[in-house]
């Protein structure tokens, strides 16, 4: 028996003890990167942009996405591209790039390099006439447009001449939008006299002025966004003529809503900020995983007039 013992002690003291097996470490889970969407709106100072950007935000937090804003001060195509392409180094590499573009003819070499990146771009608010951009989520311009013109139709009875104001010569949105109108202003047997204001306020006051002068029958003007709108709203105000001039904006933006509840402008087309807001993120994590999505996504929007404004105000 000592002698057992004595020969276990010296196989313990020598290191010869029985091993026990260790169980291997786990390996760590591996954490998933964050995605980052990146979203260049109009401006900072855009109310489309910022609405869109605030639920388009809280839509990629939800998801566990990043959201970059990287929207330029100013309403600039140049400033956007720079700040677009500022996006796309490498230090900023976004999983996807959503844009609501001031002029989408400028994006040629920046899609390029997004294409060689494998970075997804979606938009909204207007077109960016590429192929590899994957969708444009946006207002259904028409249906707002007929929605401008029958209340342009009830206002005036279907008598004398709206004038309709477009945006940039040749641009897609504003085309449809502007041609709507006309077509629901013609079936109730108005005049429509189509103008461009290229969305410069100064320009489309002139040019809503001079029509004031040339056409006696005016009874509406259509302007396609909010400070334009409010603009020739408080220009026709001015001169005591607006219960007999209906002013119809786009965009429904602080100063129309005054306007609206000041009895200067008739009424506002709203954009459903949050609809578009998520769809587009939504859609853009789908891209990212390696899904599809349709090419247009068209959203309802309503009319604001002064029975509804206060709840935007």
């Amino acid at each position: 028996m000592k002698r057992a013992l004595l020969i276990a002690a010296a196989l313990v003291l020598a290191g010869c003890s029985p091993s026990v097996t260790a169980k291997p470490t786990p390996a760590p889970t591996p954490v998933p990167p964050v995605v980052t969407i990146a979203y260049s709106g109009i401006s900072t100072s855009d109310d489309f942009s910022i609405r869109v950007r605030e639920d388009a935000a809280i839509e990629a937090a939800s998801k566990g996405a990043r959201f970059l804003d990287v929207t330029a001060a100013t309403a600039d195509s140049a400033a956007q591209l720079a700040a677009v392409n500022v996006a796309l180094a490498a230090l900023k590499k976004p999983a996807a790039l959503i844009i609501a573009p001031v002029d989408g003819k400028v994006f040629g070499e920046t899609i390029a390099a997004a294409k060689a990146a494998g970075i997804p771009i979606l938009t909204v608010g207007a077109q960016i006439d590429d192929p590899y951009v994957s969708e444009l989520v946006d207002t259904d311009d028409a249906a707002a447009g007929t929605l401008v013109g029958q209340a342009i139709c009830k206002f005036s009875g279907g008598k004398g001449t709206a004038l309709v104001i477009g945006g940039a010569v040749g641009d897609s949105v504003e085309d449809a939008r502007q041609a709507s109108i006309a077509a629901a202003v013609k079936a109730c047997k108005m005049t429509s006299l189509l103008e461009h204001g290229e969305l410069n306020v100064t320009k489309e006051v002139a040019i809503a002025t001079a029509a004031m002068k040339n056409k006696v029958d005016l009874d509406a003007i259509f302007v396609p966004h909010g400070d334009g709108a409010a603009a020739v709203a408080k220009m026709i105000g001015a001169t005591g003529r607006s219960r007999y001039i209906a002013v119809y904006g786009f965009d429904a933006n602080p100063a129309e809503i005054a306007a609206i509840l000041g009895g200067t402008e008739t009424g506002s087309i709203r954009q459903d900020n949050v609809l578009i807001g998520r769809t587009v993120v939504n859609n853009a994590m789908t891209v990212i995983a390696g899904g599809t999505v349709p090419k247009t996504v068209s959203v309802p929007s309503l009319l604001v007039d002064q029975s509804t404004a206060s709840i935007f105000r």
